[in-house]
């Protein structure tokens, strides 16, 4: 069966989506005072990290399982996100170096400059990570657990689901668990998306795609056309309810992102019901080269990630080289998209556009 473009398209948005917040963020920790592009962040309780998250899941559960050599297919994939994670490891380590104390600082690279050495073998061990390369590290651990949940998925969904939520739960209940309890104190950025908690949307992806899910919810969605403008009109409640609790006119609980409150995964699941939504109304528009573009982008995303990790280092120093130009932001946002569907347009060609697209990492 070939693969379902719509899938790609949503991948797309949440890997440009991700870029931009990203980008956004190292402004913010640099200092910049002038205003920002916005992104959906700015607007939603979740961000595109829980789409790709679930996506991911998706992937895996509709290409690897039941399909046979699960463990090797996975375990191959964990150790490439680790590759590509530590090259991009060294490659943002040495920007942070060049670019300076504040560009260190900035991206918590300053404890691994500090001591080099033991920096290093920590990041290897995956025990800390400097800004944005933390996500890969939680990939490399799901991968290497998919086998045992893919295990007992084939037994029945139950044994997957029920262990899953309950850890989900036991981690709302109990936020300061973790998987290396938090490690030490002076150790910034360790785990800040914590893999007991993020595994949920992982694994109710995994069992979504085992059975296609997304052909049989693209075909409700279409059968009537009340359906896709119900779904974007709860999007749009959940959009209001952000902007009254950033105004703190209400307040809103259980939005943690490290532990994934439930609020923010509730959120995330509206979301994707309304990109499904735009996505029923638009499908005549989907075959225009805009679209096009970000489906690339959404086949690529693991390698796109990399390099925006790379490329958000890179245009952080830019900025400061710049003298904190604001007109060199908005550069900094536009050679960071263009550049990252180079990275998706190589890799297209490089492979010749394989027909089954990649699982997990994002």
């Amino acid at each position: 069966m070939g693969r379902d473009d719509r899938l790609d398209l949503i991948r797309g948005y949440a890997m440009g989506v991700i870029a931009l917040t990203h980008l956004n963020v190292i402004f913010d920790n640099l200092g910049m005072q002038e205003r920002q592009l916005p992104v959906p962040g700015d607007f939603s309780f979740t961000s595109a990290a829980e789409l790709f998250f679930l996506l991911s899941g998706y992937m895996v559960g509709m290409i690897y399982l039941g399909r046979g050599n699960v463990v090797a297919k996975t375990i191959t994939r964990a150790g490439e996100i680790y590759r590509i994670n530590f090259v991009a490891f060294a490659i943002a380590l040495a920007i942070a170096w060049f670019g300076g104390a504040e560009l260190a600082t900035a991206t918590d690279a300053d404890y691994t400059l500090a001591a080099p050495l033991r920096g290093i073998v920590e990041f290897l061990l995956m025990r800390q990570h400097p800004y944005l390369l933390g996500v890969l590290q939680v990939y490399v651990i799901l991968m290497l657990l998919t086998p045992l949940a893919a295990g007992l998925l084939a037994r029945s969904p139950y044994l997957l689901a029920i262990p899953s939520l309950a850890l989900y739960l036991a981690v709302q209940i109990y936020p300061e668990w973790n998987l290396y309890g938090g490690g030490p104190h002076d150790m910034p950025r360790v785990w800040n998306f914590n893999p007991l908690a993020w595994q949920l949307p992982f694994c109710a992806g995994m069992m979504a795609g085992r059975v296609r899910l997304h052909t049989h919810a693209f075909k409700w969605i279409g059968a009537e056309a009340w359906r896709p403008w119900a779904l974007i009109a709860v999007a749009i409640v959940f959009v209001v309810l952000h902007r009254l609790d950033v105004r703190d006119l209400i307040d809103i609980p259980f939005t943690d992102k490290a532990n994934l409150g439930v609020t923010r995964l509730v959120n995330t699941a509206i979301l994707l019901g309304g990109l499904a939504a735009l996505l029923a109304l638009g499908r005549s528009y989907l075959g225009w080269w805009p679209f096009r573009l970000l489906a690339m982008l959404g086949r690529q995303t693991l390698y796109c990630y990399a390099a925006s990790i790379v490329l958000t280092y890179a245009v952080g120093w830019m900025w400061l080289s710049s003298g904190r130009a604001y007109l060199a932001y908005f550069a900094s946002a536009v050679c960071l998209i263009a550049l990252l569907l180079a990275v998706a347009y190589g890799r297209e060609r490089l492979t010749k556009r394989p027909q089954q697209p990649a699982a997990a990492g994002t």
